[in-house]
């Protein structure tokens, strides 16, 4: 992983290891690096979330998308801290008190205001809240992100759009 020296919206596909369509965080809007940040995802209809369509007719985004929104904001925050060794890879290891307050819709800007409640080089904790033309529609007490250097990672070893199979275990003779 890349040290975090700018969050222009070109630099966030670098910093973080999501692809297209799991990258959720288009903008950096503030940063006070080893202590907060503000970021924001502006929800679109295109996004694969809503391949389905609604019931309803109006594109409700899923509760898991904007947790994994907040998360990563949550892990550019700890990228930008010092602690942060940058050739690890954050992973999000445990949520708590996660609370959605109000709906988010396609068209929707989500702004996370995250803070970073601890900080040290393999593992991080922040908490969050997330608003909504200044309403608050979730907030969560703690995430728990963990680094882990990428020969610690499983191998993908499925192709793009399919489904990994589970190692399986050899015999021994």
């Amino acid at each position: 992983m890349r040290a975090v020296r700018s969050t222009a919206p070109a630099v966030l596909p670098q910093l973080l290891p999501h692809g297209a369509g799991m990258l959720l965080v288009d903008r950096v809007e503030s940063l006070t690096p080893g202590r907060c940040l503000v970021a924001a995802h502006t929800v679109r209809a295109d996004e694969p979330c809503f391949a389905a369509g609604a019931d309803d007719g109006r594109l409700r985004y899923p509760p898991t998308l904007l947790l994994e929104s907040m998360g990563q904001a949550a892990a550019l925050l700890w990228m930008a801290s010092t602690a942060y060794q940058h050739e690890q890879v954050p992973m999000l290891a445990t949520v708590r008190g996660f609370r959605l307050l109000g709906p988010v819709f396609a068209g929707d800007v989500v702004r996370h205001r995250v803070r970073l409640e601890h900080c040290g080089q393999q593992s991080a904790m922040a908490s969050a809240t997330t608003e909504v033309d200044g309403v608050r529609v979730a907030e969560v007490e703690s995430l728990l992100a963990v680094g882990r250097r990428p020969a610690e990672l499983p191998a993908a070893s499925a192709a793009p759009g399919e489904v990994a199979s589970p190692p399986t275990k050899e015999k021994r003779a």
